[in-house]
């Protein structure tokens, strides 16, 4: 049975999660599966009220639904080239529908950390790939490289006149994303 507050209704999940949340937002969302996402929020955290007055709840719900979406199309993906498109997808979509500029993590890598950590083909399409420390930081690469990587990837593909009608932004196969990428974001592919 639920804690109850003073005014007698209960108050399940009542629980601090230290860590669950990006410090810099107070939030996170994750898409579990098409049509289902959670969101996390920890409004004790510093950076939390800034947030929330800055849009991002609606845009981390946009990113996720995103996510959502390509998971009942093509799929979220195994590989790191298909992880690095889903996340860069997602992030231009939230950028494009409420003409935001790029989230912390879109941006987090200078290009000289960029160059150093460039995956080679194989790499892109194995699914062995560590995803944690790619998109979070671990070992040598650094807090954010995926977001990042992924977020300028597909925006050579936006540059290279990309057609963004219809579903493309949930429905373009990943490897269509990263040809645009080569020589460019991705310049020793």
């Amino acid at each position: 049975m639920g804690c109850r507050s003073k005014g007698g209704s209960p108050r399940r999940g009542r629980q601090r999660l230290p860590g669950a949340v990006i410090p810099e937002t107070g939030t996170t969302g994750e898409a579990v599966r098409p049509g289902l996402f959670s969101l996390t929020i920890d409004h004790g955290t510093p950076n939390f009220a800034r947030a929330l007055r800055d849009g991002d709840l609606r845009r981390t719900v946009a990113h996720e639904a995103h996510h959502g979406m390509r998971m009942a199309g093509p799929g979220y993906g195994w590989t790191l080239g298909e992880a690095l498109v889903s996340e860069g997808l997602a992030g231009r979509f939230v950028g494009h529908l409420f003409d935001s500029p790029p989230e912390p993590w879109e941006c987090a890598v200078t290009d000289a950390e960029l160059a150093a950590n460039l995956p080679d083909d194989a790499t892109l399409a194995g699914a062995g790939h560590d995803h944690r420390a790619w998109f979070f930081g671990a070992g040598r690469y650094p807090r954010w490289l995926g977001y990042t990587l992924g977020y300028r990837i597909v925006g050579d593909w936006l540059e290279a006149d990309a057609d963004t009608g219809g579903g493309a932004w949930v429905d373009i196969p990943a490897p269509d994303v990263i040809v645009a990428a080569r020589g460019r974001t991705l310049p020793n592919l």
